[in-house]
């Protein structure tokens, strides 16, 4: 009964669970030539250069945290068919096992990749957002009519939905 409760069902409830046991692949990001280009070719502010950083280690630690995700949902399948369904669940979901254990790998690394997504879109749009403005002012500042540099919004309500909270971000503004 407790274990129902752990999970959220009322006593005598059943519950159907798919549980995903795919692994996924991180892209291919090669970032060490934006980077070179960008610190170089482009001049940019202190923040601008910060903001590159931050994006280059969310980008390893993204890639890393994928392979952990992997690792676990390989550990997990491996278990499926050695346990109770009510203790798998538990595992699965990182819930409190029967012997007091909380084993939230799984959990975690899904949470950490949703943290580590959210900070390269914020610091990628961050860096575009200032180049482009940087951009802009060379451009002004050149009077040239061939010199039009790219312009993009993310106001559009449909992207909105999809970009982090930007109060996670205070030093960093869209």
């Amino acid at each position: 009964m407790l274990s129902e409760i752990a999970l959220g069902l009322s006593p005598g409830a059943s519950l159907e669970l798919h549980a995903n046991f795919q692994s996924f692949q991180m892209f291919q990001f090669h970032n060490e030539p934006l980077q070179k280009l960008v610190l170089l070719e482009c001049a940019p502010s202190g923040q601008v250069i910060s903001s590159i950083s931050i994006l280059a280690q969310a980008l390893h630690s993204l890639e890393q945290t994928v392979r952990e995700r992997n690792e676990q949902i390989e550990r997990l399948g491996a278990l499926k068919d050695k346990l109770k369904l009510i203790d798998f669940f538990k595992r699965y979901f990182g819930l409190e096992c029967d012997d007091g254990t909380i084993d939230a790998r799984l959990r975690n690394s899904i949470d950490h990749i949703e943290t580590l997504v959210d900070d390269c879109i914020h610091y990628s749009l961050f860096t575009a957002n200032k180049l482009n403005s940087q951009a802009k002012e060379l451009a002004k500042a050149s009077r040239s009519k061939d010199t039009k540099p790219i312009s993009f919004s993310f106001k559009d309500e449909e992207v909105q939905k999809f970009l982090p909270n930007q109060e996670k971000y205070p030093d960093f503004p869209i």
